[in-house]
């Protein structure tokens, strides 16, 4: 839903990187069968969108956060790249684990305080 309250609710952003990474990799596994060389110009077509999209963010935020902002989604894809390829929980997982294990831990203890 929109935030209006009504209407088709858009796709998120990130959906649309994700959408794009699958087109990418279907161009450059054709790409690379017919010509090795034009592989090379479409991964380097590749990278230079990711940075072009970077350079966008980075102007759009607000000041303050422009690096977390820019970064943002290239630090999202490396945490879950390292989380399948090391199959350990991510940031995001390992950080919601510890709350539980504090809020538990909190309400076993006497009156509820921490020692």
């Amino acid at each position: 839903m929109n935030r209006s309250g009504g209407g088709v609710a858009r796709p998120s952003r990130v959906w649309w990187f994700v959408g794009a990474g699958f087109i990418a990799t279907a161009v450059l596994a054709a790409v690379m069968v017919a010509a090795p060389v034009a592989s090379l110009v479409v991964v380097v077509l590749f990278w230079a969108s990711i940075a072009v999209g970077m350079v966008v963010r980075l102007v759009k935020a607000r000041p303050g956060s422009r690096i977390r902002s820019a970064f943002g989604p290239v630090m999202s894809a490396a945490e879950e790249y390292q989380r399948l390829y090391t199959t350990q929980p991510g940031l995001g997982i390992s950080i919601d684990y510890a709350i539980r294990e504090q809020q538990e831990n909190s309400a076993e203890t006497p009156g509820g305080q921490d020692r």
